[in-house]
């Protein structure tokens, strides 16, 4: 039996674009970078939008307030991306709650790479476990014991949270 194509058809198409529009919303998107909210996070606005987003620098841990290079972190982002136009790939959220993306500077450099350059932050295994790339900055930049890896006693930011948790928030003792 032909049947012309008819209201189910056309309502199965809208079906199919509308379940297809969410993966559209990840599409690579340009914003200006408003500042540094750590060493892993940028607040950013999209052209002419008038609210800011917040995004986290994919498959990397910053150390917390309170932690070694917590502030060189964060000031090294920020003097590095504030003021300037990048181009964010948003992610899979790699904590609830928090938008990641791979975030690249007008130079074409990656924000995630170029912090574990400097060593100040940690490549987060969790999130991106089998990335060739951060796997060789990390260990060139611990070789070379530059920022955070100058510091023998080094903790990642998901311990020193979880030792936190432990503690009740109180100070951590014997690192």
């Amino acid at each position: 039996m032909n049947r012309k194509p008819g209201l189910h058809s056309l309502t199965f198409l809208l079906g199919i674009f509308l379940l297809a529009a969410p993966a559209a919303a990840q599409e690579t998107f340009e914003a200006t970078v408003v500042k540094a909210v750590s060493g892993d996070a940028l607040e950013v606005r999209r052209d002419k939008a008038k609210q800011t987003e917040t995004y986290h620098l994919a498959g990397v841990d910053a150390p917390e307030p309170g932690q070694p290079f917590s502030k060189e972190s964060a000031d090294f982002l920020g003097k590095t991306a504030t003021g300037k136009k990048v181009k964010i790939t948003p992610q899979k959220e790699e904590q609830p709650g928090q938008k990641a993306a791979l975030i690249l500077l007008p130079d074409g450099r990656n924000l995630s790479h170029l912090m574990l350059e400097e060593g100040l932050v940690w490549w987060y295994r969790m999130a991106l476990p089998h990335d060739p790339v951060l796997d060789k900055t990390e260990h060139q930049t611990r070789k070379l014991k530059k920022g955070i890896w100058s510091d023998r006693d080094t903790m990642p930011p998901w311990a020193w949270r979880s030792r936190l948790e432990e503690t009740g928030g109180g100070p951590i003792k014997d690192r």
